[in-house]
């Protein structure tokens, strides 16, 4: 609630029971209107909320002379008269509220006024309104309303101006923290260590089987589209329109960057155990990554080309990428090698394999980043259960 909602609500509350300033009964009537031109109706769809009727009538004997006045967030209806449908001769912008004038009434008595003797609401000379009822207090609403709703336009525009400030930080900040650098790459998914190991040892691999390289390149290919769909992710945060999307777009870069751990890690282990005669370590990793299609990466480059030439359909792109990391993380989740008790002399050989390649990546570090992470969704989707 803003300004503007504060300032409508209050007229309506303290109108004290004269029912001259009453709520909009959004139920009776459809949100469209039917507007006048050159003497016939058009429907017009409403897309503001109506935040005040100001009755001009007597409510039993509501005509179309004096009807009543719509607010809404943006404009000002005239001229308005509820039947089935809700009919406006005159609409203009809110913020041109003290272009009107207002003439007082000039004749009649309490039983009778002839149009042209009533109170009139004009605008560039044009009436565009009559009121018979109450007059002065009407005048003195619509004198106040001329006051008070450009305060309340410029301290809504205000405050939202502070919000896109906060919220420009804000990506600024989410940027950083990713980017840390500030070359313009994600930071925890720089370097290509993985192919640099699968080529220092592509002779003994070729001398085991051939047909182990080209699993090996897989993998190397599927890391390679996975990095480039994170940078993209990555490139789009700073085009979020809001705190709640930006949200929504850091969880989902920060999964598929769990996941690439999660693969590399992975393929890293498969690669030493084939290299240092661990079969059964090889082949529990290979058929893991068999099911859920990691030797098989073109869905990962459908979603790379996707993520280049996406427009309007981005966020339901983004669920889909959920989607895979989730069924990416079931699987490799229930490999149990790295808890196994022979594990210790791979993961020391993996270490120094990484070294030996100048490698920034910390096996030990990666693997409980891993498992850190995994801790933080168990424990995240835990509470949201709880409520």
């Amino acid at each position: 609630m803003d300004a503007l909602d504060f300032l409508f609500k209050r007229y309506i509350l303290e109108d004290n029971k004269q029912h001259i300033c009453i709520p909009f009964k959004s139920k009776k009537f459809s949100s469209h209107f039917m507007t006048e031109t050159n003497n016939k109706y058009d429907s017009y769809e409403l897309k503001d909320e109506i935040l005040m009727v100001l009755r001009l009538a007597n409510i039993k004997t509501l005509d179309r002379e004096a009807g009543c006045i719509l607010f809404t967030r943006s404009k000002i209806f005239t001229r308005v008269y509820m039947t089935m449908n809700l009919y406006v001769q005159n609409q203009f912008e809110l913020t041109d509220i003290n272009k009107l004038i207002f003439v007082p009434k000039s004749g009649g008595n309490v039983f009778y006024t002839k149009e042209k003797y009533k109170g009139k609401i004009m605008f560039d000379q044009k009436i565009i309104g009559y009121f018979d009822i109450k007059e002065s207090y009407i005048v003195d609403i619509l004198n106040n309303l001329k006051l008070d709703i450009p305060l309340a336009i410029s301290q809504v525009k205000s405050e939202k101006n502070k919000q896109q400030k906060k919220f420009k930080q804000d990506v600024s900040n989410v940027l950083l923290s990713l980017d840390k650098d500030g070359n313009g790459e994600v930071d925890a998914v720089e370097g290509n260590d993985f192919n640099t190991l699968l080529k220092k040892h592509q002779k003994t691999i070729l001398e085991i089987d051939r047909n182990y390289v080209k699993k090996f390149v897989k993998i190397s290919t599927y890391l390679k589209d996975k990095k480039a769909n994170i940078q993209d992710i990555f490139n789009s945060i700073s085009d979020t329109p809001n705190e709640s999307i930006l949200n929504e777009y850091v969880g989902i870069l920060k999964n598929e960057v769990n996941t690439y751990h999660m693969i590399l890690a992975n393929g890293l282990t498969m690669l030493v155990a084939l290299i240092e005669d661990d079969v059964i370590t090889y082949e529990e990793i290979y058929e893991s990554m068999d099911r859920i299609n990691i030797f098989d990466s073109q869905w990962e480059k459908d979603v790379s080309q996707k993520l280049s030439d996406i427009g309007d359909g981005l966020n339901s792109l983004m669920y889909e990428i959920e989607a895979s990391n989730r069924r990416i993380v079931n699987e490799l989740s229930n490999l149990t090698y790295a808890t196994e008790e022979g594990f210790r002399g791979l993961n020391s050989s993996i270490t120094s394999e990484l070294q030996s390649i100048d490698s920034s990546i910390k096996f030990n570090n990666l693997l409980t980043g891993i498992q850190t992470y995994q801790m933080y969704k168990v424990n995240k989707n835990t509470k949201s259960l709880r409520g």
